[in-house]
C-alpha cells in the first residue's frame, strides 16, 4: 500500500520565505558566484592527474618495467552515516596496471606502466576513478610514455612530469619513485646526481652509482598558493657521466584553499531502543563510541542529563588531559531509566577543544519501548553547532530542524574618541549607548554580510540577509557580477561573536544550500570567515517497499512502487502507491520526519517515516489509529 509521483521545480516563493525564516534570530552565509577560490567538497580529485612517465631508448626487443607510482584519491559525495565512501579506478591502455582497483575514500592505488618487447612509439593511457556513491563524480588522470629502439648510452629518468593537486585540508608530503638508469644495460657503472631548483622538491637519495631508484618528495607547505590557484613548476635536473645532456624532471603542483573544521566528532547523533519486558525489567544498554579528531591539542565533553554517562579515552598521558584524537564511550544508565517510564528520552553530548572556543554537539536520543513495540528509529539530526572559522558540510531533510552557529571575528582597535575611529575609516561602536562606560570600541572591520544562495532551485542568484532592507533581504550577485547597492545590505554595522541560525525547517527547499559569513568594509572586499553547504534531500522519488506484519515480511517489488513528488506550491508530496493515490505530509520534524496516508476499500493506513538518506527509509505503519505498530523500510530506485 504506497506511492510515488515525478518531480517537480520548486516555486522561488518558497526560497524567499526560507529566507526570510534566516533574518530574525539567525545568520549564516555561503555564495555560489562568491569572490572566494574554496573548492567544492563533492568533487572528486586524484593527484597526480597528470604522469609523463618518461621517454625510454631500448634495444631491440628489450622488455622494461620503469617503475611504479602513487595515486591519491580525495574529495567526492559524503558517504551517510554508517557508510563508507569508495571509489573504482580502470585504465584503457594494456600497458598501464592498476593495484587494487577499487578501496575507500580518502585512499590510494599503485599504477605500473610496463614496456614490452614490441612497443616503440609514443603512448597516452587514461585512468578514470569514479565514486561508487555517485558515478557520475569522476575525475580521470592522463598518463604518456615514449619508447625509442636504439642502442648506446643514454641517461634516462622515470617519471619526467608529476602534476599533483593539493588542498589546505590536507597538506602531508606526496612520495614518488624515480628511476634513474642507462638505456644500454651492459653499461651500469655510471655516476648520477640531482638538484633539486626550488625548495619543495627534495630527491634521496641525490646521487648514486648504476641503475637506481630515488624517492621524490614534495612538501605542499612549501608551495607557493597563488590568488586564481595555478599551478607552479619545479624542476629536478640529473646529470650523469655518461657524456649525454642533463634530464629534467618536471613538477606542477598548485594549493586549493579548502577550509577545514578545528573540531570533528562522528557520528553525529546516538540513538539506542531499550524495551521494557511485562514484569518491568528494562534491557541492558550497550555502549556506542564516538571518534574525536581536534586541530589543536586538548578538547573535553559534557553530558546534559543523568540517564547517559560518557568517558573519554585519549592517548595522552596527563590525567584529564586530551590529545588531538581519542573518543568517547557513551552509555545509557539502566538505574536511572527505570524509573522514567516509557517513551522517547533526548540528550546533548557537547564536545569543546581545550580554549573553548569551538565545539560540536552531539543529540542523544533514548526510546523507552512496551512489551513487543516495534523499533522506530529517530528522524536522522541536523542539529549542528560550530564556533570555529571553516568549512562545514551538513546532510539532512526538509522536514527536519536545523541549527547552527557562524562565526564572524572582528579586528577592533582601541581609539579614545569617536571622531579618531571615524577618521581611521572604523565604526564606532557602544553597546550600551553611554558615554565613558569603557565597553566602547572601534571596530575596522566595519561590518559583516551573510550571503545565501540555493543553486539547484535559483541558479545563479546570491541573496543577502540584511536589516537595512525592506524585505530583509536582497540579491547581491547575479551571474556572478555584484548588484548595485549590494554593499549597504549588510547584517550588521560592526562585530559580533557569534551568529545563530534556527532551529529553522527547510520545508520546501531540496538539493544545495550554500551560506557564508564574511567580514571587510564593502562587499567586494569582504574576507570569507566561514562557510556552510547543507545538502537537503527529500522524500521525492520511486521507491520499492518491503514492511512487516505479524512477523512475515511482506516485499512490493517494481510490479508496485511507490512513487512520490512535490504537490506545487505545498510542502506536501503526492503520488500513487500501485494504483492507489497516496498523501504525504511533512512530521514535527523531531519524532517523525514524513506521514504518508492513503485509504483501500474503506480502511485509512499511515505510515510514518523516521529516517531518510539517498537511497533507504524507513519508519513504521499501521492501518487503523490506536491499532499495533509494524515495521517497513524502501529503496529509492529514481530521484523523480
Amino acid at each position: 500500500m504506497k506511492v510515488r509521483a515525478q518531480g517537480v521545480g520548486l516555486p522561488v516563493w518558497i526560497v524567499l520565505v526560507w529566507v526570510l525564516l534566516l533574518l530574525p534570530g539567525a545568520g549564516w552565509s555561503q555564495e555560489e558566484n562568491g569572490s572566494d577560490n574554496a573548492t567544492d567538497n563533492e568533487t572528486l580529485v586524484v593527484s597526480p592527474s597528470f604522469v609523463d612517465v618518461g621517454t625510454f631508448r631500448l634495444l631491440p626487443g628489450e622488455s622494461l618495467e620503469p617503475g611504479s607510482f602513487t595515486v591519491t584519491v580525495t574529495g567526492g559525495p559524503q558517504a551517510a552515516d554508517g557508510q563508507t565512501s569508495t571509489f573504482l579506478a580502470s585504465s584503457d591502455a594494456v600497458w598501464l596496471t592498476l593495484q587494487p582497483t577499487s578501496g575507500t575514500i580518502p585512499g590510494t592505488f599503485t599504477v605500473t606502466p610496463s614496456i614490452s618487447e614490441f612497443m616503440e612509439g609514443t603512448f597516452t593511457g587514461t585512468i578514470t576513478v569514479i565514486s561508487e556513491l555517485d558515478p557520475s563524480k569522476s575525475a580521470d588522470l592522463t598518463a604518456s610514455m615514449t619508447v625509442i629502439r636504439t642502442p648506446g648510452n643514454l641517461l634516462t629518468v622515470s617519471p619526467t612530469q608529476f602534476q599533483l593537486d593539493f588542498t589546505t585540508a590536507d597538506l602531508s608530503p606526496r612520495a614518488f619513485s624515480v628511476s634513474i638508469r642507462n638505456a644500454d644495460p651492459t653499461h651500469t657503472s655510471f655516476l648520477w646526481s640531482a638538484v633539486s631548483a626550488v625548495p619543495w622538491l627534495t630527491l634521496a637519495p641525490s646521487s648514486g652509482t648504476g641503475n637506481s631508484s630515488a624517492t621524490l618528495t614534495v612538501d605542499p607547505t612549501k608551495i607557493p598558493v597563488l590568488a586564481d590557484e595555478s599551478y607552479v613548476e619545479g624542476t629536478v635536473i640529473f646529470y650523469s657521466g655518461l657524456s649525454t645532456e642533463p634530464v629534467e624532471l618536471v613538477v606542477k603542483a598548485r594549493v586549493m584553499t579548502v577550509a577545514r573544521e578545528r573540531l570533528t566528532v562522528f557520528p553525529g547523533s546516538l540513538f539506542w531502543s531499550l524495551e521494557r519486558s511485562a514484569d518491568g525489567l528494562l534491557d541492558t544498554a550497550s555502549s556506542q563510541t564516538l571518534l574525536v579528531i581536534s586541530q589543536e591539542p586538548g578538547w573535553f565533553a559534557t553530558v546534559d542529563v543523568a540517564f547517559v554517562q560518557i568517558s573519554v579515552n585519549s592517548d595522552a598521558e596527563v590525567p584529564g588531559a586530551t590529545g588531538r584524537s581519542g573518543s568517547i564511550q557513551v552509555t545509557p544508565v539502566d538505574t536511572v531509566l527505570q524509573a522514567m517510564g516509557f517513551g522517547r528520552f533526548s540528550a546533548r553530548i557537547t564536545v569543546y577543544n581545550a580554549t573553548g572556543d569551538a565545539y560540536r554537539v552531539i543529540p542523544v536520543m533514548v526510546e523507552v519501548r512496551r512489551p513487543g513495540e516495534p523499533i522506530s528509529a529517530p528522524p536522522i539530526s541536523a542539529d549542528i553547532s560550530q564556533t570555529s572559522s571553516g568549512f562545514l558540510l551538513v546532510e539532512t531533510v526538509d522536514t527536519a530542524w536545523l541549527g547552527l552557529i557562524l562565526t564572524a571575528p572582528a579586528l577592533t582597535v582601541n581609539y579614545p574618541t569617536q571622531g579618531l575611529c571615524v577618521q581611521a575609516g572604523g565604526v564606532w561602536m557602544d553597546p550600551d549607548g553611554a558615554q565613558g562606560s569603557l565597553d566602547e570600541a572601534c571596530s575596522l572591520d566595519q561590518k559583516v554580510y551573510l550571503l545565501v544562495a540555493f543553486p539547484d532551485t535559483v541558479p545563479g542568484l546570491v541573496y543577502a540577509l540584511s536589516p537595512q532592507h525592506a524585505n530583509g533581504f536582497a540579491v547581491a550577485f547575479q551571474g556572478g557580477v555584484k548588484q548595485p547597492g549590494a554593499d549597504d545590505f549588510y547584517y550588521a554595522a560592526g562585530p559580533i561573536g557569534s551568529i545563530p541560525l534556527g532551529p529553522v525547517r527547510l520545508l520546501g527547499l531540496q538539493g544545495r544550500i550554500i551560506v557564508s559569513s564574511r567580514v571587510g568594509r564593502s562587499l567586494g572586499d569582504a574576507v570569507e570567515v566561514q562557510r556552510a553547504q547543507i545538502n537537503v534531500r527529500t522524500i521525492e522519488g520511486t521507491w520499492l517497499v518491503s514492511e512487516t506484519y505479524r512477523g512475515d515480511v511482506y516485499d512490493y517489488g517494481a510490479e508496485r512502487p511507490l512513487r512520490l513528488h512535490r504537490d506545487p506550491g505545498t510542502v506536501n508530496f503526492v503520488g500513487t502507491w500501485g494504483d492507489t493515490p497516496v498523501v504525504c505530509r511533512p512530521g514535527d520534524g523531531m519524532s517523525t520526519l514524513y506521514i504518508l496516508e492513503f485509504s483501500e476499500r474503506g480502511v485509512p493506513y499511515r505510515y510514518e517515516i523516521t529516517s531518510l538518506t539517498s537511497q533507504k527509509m524507513t519508519g513504521r505503519w499501521t492501518f487503523r489509529y490506536g491499532a499495533s505498530w509494524e515495521t517497513f523500510e524502501a529503496t529509492r530506485v529514481a530521484f523523480q
